[in-house]
């Protein structure tokens, strides 16, 4: 059994570990997390919006899996970048990108298609400021398989509030835990005096 100082340090060690975490995901705070499935042969949209009405420079699709070229879709200032990666050539677009909407339009998808896809836009005058707006995880199955069959998937916002939850609950039992520990091995406060036990022992002998 731990003693209460290595408790302790456990629920400090605990709540550390939720901040470093909570720092480290600061990345996406503000941008949209969802998973998406889909059937090989299908078109899938992965969705990505402007966050304003400004015009849009540039929007990059990429897939951080794919090695040295990430690139999945780049659009520059009213150009569509060519030097993408070659699994990718013919089979994506966006939307509607002078509406706001640039989602990726993805063709004939494949098991090879499965992973993370980051949608990053830079919009105004300054073309470098630019930032991430989405993260989709994509997972594509064979034709009649029922993880197929979701299409919008659920928003990873969820497991991650659970989680932070779980966490803060864990930490609460081990605080609780810890005063009861505390409070067995205090000391039990002194019995009552009885006055009668004070009295003289010769009070009998008259």
């Amino acid at each position: 059994m731990w003693n209460p100082p290595e408790l302790q340090n456990m629920v400090l060690l605990l709540f550390l570990t939720v901040i470093c975490w909570m720092s480290v995901d600061s990345e996406s705070a503000g941008s949209v997390q969802r998973n998406i499935s889909a059937v090989e042969g299908q078109t899938v949209s992965l969705p990505c919006e402007a966050p304003n009405q400004e015009t849009i420079r540039v929007v990059e699709w990429t897939r951080p899996d794919l090695g040295e070229n990430p690139d999945v879709l780049s659009y520059k200032y009213g150009h569509f970048d060519r030097d993408n990666h070659r699994s990718y050539k013919n089979r994506v677009d966006l939307k509607n990108v002078k509406d706001g909407d640039v989602s990726l339009i993805m063709k004939n998808v494949a098991f090879r298609d499965s992973g993370t896809y980051k949608c990053f836009i830079a919009q105004g005058g300054e073309s470098n400021n630019i930032k991430l707006i989405s993260s989709i995880s994509l997972s594509v199955v064979p034709p009649g398989d029922p993880g197929g069959q979701g299409g919008g998937g659920g928003h990873v916002g969820l497991s991650v509030g659970l989680t932070v939850a779980a966490l803060v609950v864990v930490g609460g039992a081990v605080v609780m835990f810890l005063r009861h520990q505390q409070k067995k091995k205090s000391p039990p406060p002194p019995p009552n005096s009885d006055p009668d036990l004070d009295e003289p022992l010769n009070q009998f002998d008259s």
